[in-house]
């Protein structure tokens, strides 16, 4: 969720075992480095699910798409 969207705008989803992955397997579907991930994550061209104790993202798998955005 991201911080600045209003609680009333927000929609809870059931997640699968399996179905949340970290910034590696992002890298890896992507063909990128992580400063490129973090670079698309700060211009929303990627978007996590969620960022752990403001470090580690943390992505819903359904939510990468195939190509590279």
């Amino acid at each position: 969720m991201d911080d600045d969207q209003p609680i009333g705008q927000w929609q809870p989803r059931t997640i699968w075992p399996g179905q949340l992955v970290g910034s590696r397997v992002a890298c890896e579907r992507y063909g990128i480095d992580r400063s490129t991930l973090t670079r698309r994550i700060k211009s929303g061209d990627i978007v996590p699910l969620a960022r752990l104790d403001g470090a580690a993202y943390v992505f819903d798998l359904s939510d990468l798409p195939a190509e590279r955005p």
